[in-house]
């Protein structure tokens, strides 16, 4: 029995210290990647989380001042690969690189304020919309420079929504843009402007013509499709089946 126990405890040693030094190489490949991505301006998704709160994650300090509701909130942040923080901030790494150098040990530093304009979300706009409102924004929103971004919780909830029209995932910064068109047209209940520096949107949804007028750049990448694409044309017509099958149920719900 005690030779037993002895294997047992040394097992255990081994396995706390494997585990511990898989810990540390996932550390260094999360700050990693992070500097690759900034250094080669890759237009990836990171995450700003509270340094306060997470002073045990892996990631790149950085001074964030932070716009919500016009009132702005300076804090130190963490930039981090990933996080389940709900109030994280996503942010898109391709232009972060104005806001630091390279220190001489190899890695990105921040050396400037990181600015954010964070969408303040009602997620009560989500409740009753429907498929041909939701085409709209997205169509809207790939055609428009969107500058901010929103909270983890509001990502998540907004994916769930457009599920329903095949979307995956999307740009922390159309997010935003979708979110402030819906909040703007929605008509069920009239919204207040908090918006402090982008331009208004009209305030009626763009009726969409035919299903083609509805493939911008946004639908054509993020559009998930269950069966096996092999070109370009062919995920053009699948994508344009999907959207004329969803244009007609609208249609047909409208005339019922």
């Amino acid at each position: 029995m005690s030779n037993c126990a002895n294997i047992i405890n040394r097992l255990t040693r081994e396995v706390c210290n494997i585990k511990e030094d898989l810990d540390k190489s996932e550390c260094g490949r999360d700050i990693s990647e992070l500097n690759q991505s900034i250094f080669r301006r890759s237009d990836s998704v990171a995450y700003l989380v509270s340094e306060k709160d997470h002073k045990m994650d892996c990631g790149i300090p950085v001074k964030v001042k932070r716009t919500e509701k016009c009132c702005d909130r300076v804090y130190d942040a963490l930039l981090v690969t990933e996080t389940t923080d709900k109030d994280a901030v996503l942010i898109n790494t391709k232009d972060l690189y104005c806001y630091g150098e390279r220190h001489c040990t190899g890695f990105f530093c921040f050396c400037r304020t990181l600015p954010v304009c964070v969408e303040h979300v009602d997620f009560s706009v989500l409740d009753n919309v429907d498929n041909s409102l939701l085409l709209a924004a997205l169509q809207y929103c790939a055609n428009t420079e969107c500058k901010g971004t929103i909270t983890l919780e509001a990502y998540n909830v907004l994916l769930n929504v457009l599920a329903s029209v095949g979307i995956r995932t999307l740009a922390p910064n159309q997010a935003a843009c979708v979110y402030k068109y819906l909040m703007r047209n929605n008509t069920h209940e009239e919204q207040k402007d908090d918006e402090c520096a982008e331009p208004a949107e009209p305030n009626e949804p763009a009726a969409p013509a035919e299903p083609s007028d509805l493939m911008p750049d946004i639908l054509v990448k993020h559009i998930a499709d269950t069966s096996t694409v092999t070109d370009n044309t062919t995920s053009n017509e699948h994508i344009e089946a999907k959207l004329k099958a969803l244009l007609e149920a609208t249609d047909s719900e409208t005339n019922e």
